[in-house]
């Protein structure tokens, strides 16, 4: 009996200290988890308007007299006055032995280059990490060499590899001079002016850059893009001349106002392809209904929205940028100065800042040197002064 109490009494006083242990440590763990940080991030803040639209050129539709053609440049490429834009075929065999022509070129191009001295592993990783850039940045001339590279290079390294390559070469060299002999190509179609190409084609190519130049009324954007025209038998692409296009949007009276005056802008088209366009203010429509019709132009980046017509863009008045500062790590001092508390080390350090804007649960700071991305934000702490121990 007494060595049962013995045994009760020793397993109680386990318990208490297994208690007590975990007692404190949790209480360690409150005392530690009073401290919350956050990293210092970049923020910008805009002033903008999201429109949809349509980019207008001076464009004009190539259409194969034979019925069929095998395009020879990519879509959009640069082609000179006379330059050769296509072959003509009357027949689908002699068009899609063309094809393949076109396709055997762009492959031998890309096996003679794994014969050059980088590895066979780096050339599959390069072609990978290239689609993925033509493909963020919707470079649609390239595509096409692309998605070849990364099928010869990555997807086919076990079929091709450097001690095989001079042979698979030889064999589609002879299949290419083949192919070549027996093309039966009826004609050519030539650029008659330099230009931008590109293979498609919509039926709004009778729009004209004429068509939008002065003060259009949102009826008239309506009755230029209300319906297409038919697309021609045998059109393969169209040309685009010039370098300047337009972009034609109707968007509020109360955000188009804010254009007159201005003689350029920003528009952010990454929902149409990756990048931000400057754009002068050709025109600010009259007012009706509380809309206006505004025309934009731009002489850059033509190649890369050729092949688009619709196009949604973010209309940017003004815009800044700064560090992000949640609301609750932003406090007054005792002069009245905005502060907020970096950690430096296991100390609380206060640093004055100036609010730029704010947006959601965040603040927008000015960019001093003060805080810098990655710094440590304070946002809780039991003790919350310049130069108090925060950090265990």
């Amino acid at each position: 009996m007494e060595r049962s109490d013995r045994l009760i009494k020793f397993v109680t006083l386990i318990v208490f200290i297994a208690l007590v242990i975990y007692a404190g440590f949790s209480l360690y763990q409150t005392r530690d988890d009073s401290l919350r940080t956050v990293p210092a991030t970049a923020m910008e803040l805009r002033r903008s308007v999201i429109t949809t639209g349509y980019a207008v050129r001076d464009e004009e539709v190539l259409i194969s007299p034979e019925g069929g053609a095998s395009v020879s440049i990519a879509d959009g490429e640069r082609v000179g006055a006379g330059s050769t834009v296509a072959i003509t075929y009357n027949t689908s065999s002699d068009l899609a032995r063309a094809d393949e022509i076109r396709e055997l070129t762009i492959r031998i191009q890309a096996l003679e280059a794994v014969s050059e001295v980088r590895s066979e592993t780096e050339a599959a990783r390069e072609s990978v990490i290239n689609l993925s850039r033509v493909i963020a940045e919707r470079d649609y001339a390239s595509l096409q060499t692309a998605v070849l590279d990364v099928e010869t290079f990555a997807l086919k390294n076990g079929e091709i590899s450097p001690e095989n390559v001079g042979e698979s070469l030889e064999g589609l060299k002879l299949r290419l001079e083949s192919l070549r002999t027996a093309a039966g190509g009826r004609g050519f179609v030539t650029a008659r002016r330099s230009g931008t190409f590109t293979t498609s084609v919509d039926g709004y190519e009778r729009v004209a850059t004429s068509d939008i130049l002065g003060r259009l009324s949102p009826q008239d954007v309506d009755g230029l893009f209300s319906a297409r025209a038919a697309v021609s038998t045998g059109a393969f692409g169209k040309l685009i001349y010039g370098i300047r296009w337009y972009y034609v949007t109707v968007m509020d009276s109360s955000w188009a106002s804010l254009l007159i005056g201005k003689s350029t802008v920003n528009i952010d088209f990454s929902k149409t392809y990756n990048g931000t366009v400057t754009m002068n203010v050709e025109s600010v429509g009259q007012e009706s209904d509380g809309k206006c019709a505004v025309v934009f132009s731009a002489a850059r980046k033509l190649s890369e929205t050729a092949g688009v017509r619709e196009m949604t863009g973010e209309v940017i008045f003004e815009s800044a940028s700064g560090i992000r500062v949640p609301r609750e790590a932003v406090h007054l001092d005792e002069d009245g100065d905005t502060i907020v508390y970096l950690l430096a080390g296991m100390q609380a350090q206060a640093v004055k800042v100036n609010i730029l804007g704010e947006e959601g649960d965040y603040y927008m700071v000015e960019d001093t040197g003060a805080i810098r991305i990655g710094n440590e934000i304070i946002t809780r702490a039991d003790e919350l002064r310049d130069g108090a121990i925060v950090a265990k």
